[in-house]
């Protein structure tokens, strides 16, 4: 690296550690409230717990809340690890399908985590219900009949609350819809991150602007009570703001009922691949001191143009979150804590 990147970089790096670590606090007090933090076992994080051990905590929290001596809510969320291919951009363990076979013995083993531990929430039912990964939608459609068979059997959900389903745009078919449709599901969301050829391909994606349209359009003909969100990603390897915003109008002008655009954030193996772990270089590349600010007064007032307004919640996953005005549904209600299948996921759960 030259000398004039240097100074710039180095000045970013001390800026940008301190909101990292902010951020990093964050997730922290997140998963320590959602998985083990309100259970009030966490034990300085050192405690390591076994399968009978989690359920006993649910099992004595869900007890908890039944008596009235606790008012959490719940959700559910099921991970599933697996992609086709890595993005590079990627920030979460994620687990490249080698074999087909690797799903079937996933299935089995999601199926055998939830008839274990629907012990501890006999006679209390979720409000919310998110499926995600990975790629979620890797999974063929008779694996999420046989996957939401068993759900459905050993839990209970709020009729009003979300049942989601996180697709990307390549693996996302009518087939699949359909089961979703069969098992009530009410909204879709559809990863797809940027509408940019070239930075697409360098980000090892592999969908076109068709593809995105088409898994559109067949969302919309089955008709989700909540719609469907589609994700962008700001700060992509290649991205100009230009061609981000090009990107954002092409998604806005598919109508979909909410536009996520998160912004890129440097984390363990991305950066350490990308970026030799060094913030400042990071932010260096993608120009994010000079710009980002710019571009995110465009995109916000591309998105009222096209009938959308800001969602004015707190930004606490590094979001903006778009709602188109003419949307039919609600958001659902923030919940105190998810209960998460497997127990032990690696996810992106502080946010899509």
């Amino acid at each position: 690296m030259s000398s004039d990147i240097e100074s710039v970089a180095q000045p970013l790096a001390a800026q940008d550690a301190a909101e990292l670590q902010v951020y990093s606090n964050y997730v922290d007090r997140f998963l320590d409230h959602t998985i083990l933090g309100f259970l009030d076992s966490r034990d300085g994080g050192q405690k390591q717990y076994d399968a009978s051990g989690m359920r006993d905590m649910w099992s004595r929290l869900v007890e908890d809340i039944r008596d009235g001596r606790k008012s959490e809510h719940l959700d559910f969320y099921i991970h599933i690890p697996f992609c086709s291919d890595i993005c590079k951009f990627c920030n979460i363990s994620t687990k490249k399908l080698n074999q087909p076979e690797q799903l079937t013995e996933y299935v089995k083993y999601l199926t055998d985590c939830m008839q274990f531990y629907s012990q501890a929430f006999s006679g209390i039912r979720f409000d919310n219900l998110q499926l995600g990964g990975g790629t979620a939608s890797i999974l063929s459609a008779m694996q999420m009949e046989r996957l939401f068979s068993v759900l459905f059997k050993y839990f209970s959900f709020h009729p009003d609350g979300e049942r989601s389903f996180e697709f990307h745009p390549a693996s996302l078919s009518q087939e699949k819809l359909q089961v979703l449709k069969r098992f009530n599901f009410n909204k879709v969301y559809i990863g797809v991150q940027s509408l940019t050829d070239e930075v697409l391909i360098k980000e090892n994606r592999f969908h076109t602007y068709k593809t995105v349209r088409d898994a559109v359009l067949w969302t919309k003909k089955f008709g989700f009570s909540r719609g469907f969100d589609v994700d962008l990603i700001m700060g992509l390897e290649g991205e100009t703001p230009d061609s981000f915003l090009r990107s954002f109008e092409k998604t806005a002008a598919l109508e979909p009922n909410e536009i996520s655009v998160f912004l890129l954030k440097p984390f363990g193996h991305h950066m350490t691949r990308q970026f030799g772990r060094s913030v400042g270089r990071f932010y260096e590349a993608q120009s994010y001191g000079r710009e980002l600010a710019c571009l995110s007064e465009k995109m916000i007032a591309d998105a009222r143009r096209w009938g959308y307004e800001l969602d004015p919640s707190p930004l606490i996953d590094f979001r903006f979150r778009f709602l188109l005005k003419a949307a039919n549904g609600g958001v659902p209600s923030e919940s105190n804590g998810f209960f998460l299948v497997p127990p032990y996921s690696d996810t992106a759960l502080g946010g899509r």
